[in-house]
């Protein structure tokens, strides 16, 4: 594992966060396991795993997320009052999701969204004017290669068509134009493909 190998190299360093929040989107093998990085924790004491449970719940407003560190790193913690008290209703999805009942259900879910997905990004892969770049969480990096700036394509999809793009103008490092492109249901997304056509034909 390339990211163990990682973390050896850099056992001199005293913290490293490691952000999971997209990490139920991505997997390893072809039945779409969940990737489990919490076992790290033992035999890596600099490491912090920390992870939103907004981005595949669906949940932002109910602001909920876990970390998983060390003992030492979660008994210094609590010393130092850094135990956050959560709503009602965030400690009622943490008992949910504590069910093995749910989490099962949860997890086919996650895998047939997954499955949907990947088609998604073949789908709009197969469109001329674009170059769909690899992806493992919900959402792609789409080029446009028809000469389109990125901000009058965003502009565009929103005005004509109501859908939301995110420009990635401001991503260090890319030469191009490009947007952020995410999955959603099926039904949306085959109307995102259809628009998006219509949008280079017009």
């Amino acid at each position: 594992m390339k990211l163990k190998q990682l973390l050896s190299e850099l056992s001199f360093v005293e913290n490293i966060i490691l952000d999971t929040s997209f990490i139920h989107f991505a997997y390893e093998n072809d039945v779409f396991d969940l990737i489990n990085l919490e076992e790290l924790c033992k035999e890596f004491k600099n490491l912090i795993i920390i992870k939103s449970m907004s981005k595949d719940f669906g949940i932002a407003g109910i602001r909920v997320g876990y970390g998983v560190m060390s003992e030492d790193k979660v008994s210094t913690l609590l010393e130092n009052g850094y135990l956050w008290n959560t709503s009602g209703i965030g400690e009622y999805f943490l008992r949910l999701y504590a069910r093995k009942e749910f989490f099962n259900q949860y997890n086919e879910l996650r895998k047939d969204y997954i499955r949907k997905t990947q088609a998604f990004f073949a789908t709009l892969a197969e469109i001329e004017c674009v170059k769909v770049y690899p992806s493992r969480a919900n959402f792609a990096l789409v080029e446009l290669l028809d000469g389109s700036l990125s901000e009058e394509f965003v502009a565009k999809m929103l005005i004509k068509y109501g859908i939301y793009m995110r420009t990635c103008r401001d991503k260090i490092g890319l030469k191009g134009e490009f947007v952020r492109i995410a999955s959603r249901k099926f039904e949306e997304n085959e109307i995102m493909v259809n628009a998006i056509k219509d949008c280079f034909r017009g």
